[in-house]
């Protein structure tokens, strides 16, 4: 039969991409739940404004770093704001943007969230060993890139290396995720 191998791609791709379609919304969902005080959307939000250099948080870069619309991010900085996690002011830098910075209760909830978070993704990524996480990553960066498009995602390191200023609430989630990555064989 003529195109064979190429229908077999198309059938490969197409259950690539409903199978990612399901997965991100499943993962919304139930990252909103394990995250409690704000949603895996605003949490990702607040990420990225901290992720950006200082007076440099606009819609523009927000939506980059989210790979979103910039009427997306302001519709997630607006719900922010609303809460008081997120303060919007003018850039300094240019008059006609704003620039978006995280409040002290914004990172409160951000901590909090996080801290529910690491045992929600230990339990996403539970059968993956480390080598699989990493092949995993860079296959979902070039599959961002089908666009020509580079990924600005979060490449610093997002979990400081050090333990010396967490609190014991904290390093118990942490002592736990490292208990079950190795009752999971998987560190």
């Amino acid at each position: 039969m003529p195109y064979e191998a190429e229908l077999a791609d198309l059938d490969a791709m197409q259950q690539v991409y409903s199978t990612l379609f399901a997965l991100t919304n499943k993962l919304q969902v139930l990252g909103d739940q394990a995250m409690g005080v704000v949603t895996a959307r605003q949490f990702m939000t607040m990420l990225a404004v901290l992720h950006l250099p200082e007076d440099g948080a606009s819609l523009i870069r927000i939506a980059s770093k989210l790979g979103t619309t910039k009427q997306n991010a302001s519709t997630m900085v607006s719900a922010l704001a609303r809460r008081g996690f997120v303060e919007v002011a003018s850039s300094c830098q240019d008059k006609r943007a704003v620039n978006v910075t995280v409040t002290k209760a914004g990172m409160v909830a951000l901590v909090q969230a996080n801290d529910q978070g690491v045992l929600f993704l230990e339990s996403v990524f539970h059968g993956f060993t480390s080598g699989q996480l990493g092949v995993l990553r860079q296959l979902l960066a070039a599959m961002y890139r089908f666009d020509g498009a580079d990924l600005d995602g979060f490449e610093d390191q997002a979990v400081p290396s050090g333990t010396d200023d967490w609190t014991p609430q904290q390093l118990a989630i942490v002592e736990e995720f490292a208990r079950r990555r190795q009752q999971s064989g998987k560190d």
